[in-house]
């Protein structure tokens, strides 16, 4: 078991897919879990608003009430992508931010939007990798939606029409 307090109550406990790691998100801030590092619980930033884990549970990608989304590195980074752990970096603007979800190879993240209207959404598919500039691609406006990482497809419900996207594999 691992011991630790946070100055505010939490509001959602996000497992990473290794299960190795938590992130805590509370009402003013994100806080890592990681029950085998010293210390183990440190906060990563301020003003978050929603976060999840990448799919190797080596990143978490978060958006910031300034509306940006930014990427944390919780380890070392090998490959095109060479971060220190404690890295953060800017990946792109996108305003009134309420979900964030990984592609399953890493490389792409879901953004969900709520128009100011609250009725109303859009999905955007944002490149997460070094290029720039990283590439905000809309998908979806204004319907619900579901990832299914198993089968890399993407589920459309609107005006009673199920749709499905399946992505190419990598």
């Amino acid at each position: 078991a691992v011991t630790f307090t946070l100055p505010e109550p939490p509001i959602a406990l996000i497992a990473s897919p290794s299960h190795t790691r938590f992130a805590i998100t509370t009402e003013h801030a994100l806080h890592l879990i990681d029950p085998v590092a010293t210390p183990c619980c440190k906060k990563i930033a301020d003003n978050v608003i929603t976060a999840a884990f990448s799919p190797d549970s080596k990143k978490i990608a978060f958006a910031h009430t300034d509306g940006t989304i930014r990427t944390f590195f919780a380890e070392d980074t090998e490959g095109n992508e060479k971060h220190k752990e404690g890295d953060i970096i800017t990946l792109a603007v996108a305003r009134r931010t309420t979900n964030l979800l990984w592609h399953r190879e890493g490389h792409y993240l879901f953004i969900e939007s709520m128009y100011e209207n609250k009725n109303q959404r859009s999905v955007a598919l944002l490149e997460n990798d070094e290029r720039d500039p990283r590439t905000l691609y809309t998908i979806i406006e204004t319907a619900a939606w579901h990832y299914e990482s198993q089968t890399n497809t993407v589920y459309i419900l609107e005006n009673g029409h199920l749709a499905a996207i399946n992505f190419l594999n990598e």
